[in-house]
């Protein structure tokens, strides 16, 4: 990682990008087929749709600290390209904070309070989503995961 313009923040941040993760790799890893549809009730995101609103999020909070492109998205044509798009705009956030910037410590605080940790509440609502659906995930013990700042992919978790 480059310390050029790092904050005290930015380490702390990357770390929660690669929990998030993680926890949404265990949420997504061997989901059934029909869970990118399923129906919780009216009103209710599906998975596919809860998704595309969580990579909505990373995209805003992108373009709110790195001048980078906001994109609204709706839910992709399959699950599979949902699940993609979700890790690729992980991955293009994480870069961003690789190159060092931005410094404002402020900004990097409300980031954190808003859409990061609502990026966390939705991957919650989507493990919840896969019980009520007949498919829960695997338990597992988050503070013996093996994280690593700039791991974001889709390799961070085997269902045990």
């Amino acid at each position: 990682m480059s310390d050029a313009g790092a904050t005290e923040t930015q380490p702390i941040i990357r770390h929660l990008l690669a929990t998030l993760a993680y926890r949404a790799t265990r949420v997504l890893k061997d989901a059934p087929e029909e869970f990118a549809g399923f129906s919780a009730g009216e009103d209710v995101m599906t998975p596919r749709a809860m998704l595309a609103h969580v990579s909505m999020i990373l995209s805003f909070a992108d373009a709110q600290l790195f001048g980078s492109d906001f994109e609204r998205f709706g839910p992709a044509p399959t699950w599979e390209a949902e699940v993609e798009r979700f890790y690729a705009t992980l991955k293009t956030f994480d870069d961003h904070f690789a190159s060092g910037t931005p410094n404002d410590e402020a900004k990097l605080l409300r980031m954190l309070q808003g859409p990061l940790l609502d990026a966390f509440t939705h991957v919650g609502q989507l493990a919840m989503l896969r019980r009520l659906s007949g498919a829960p995930v695997c338990k597992d013990h988050y503070i013996k995961a093996e994280i690593e700042i700039g791991r974001v992919g889709s390799d961070q978790a085997a269902p045990a």
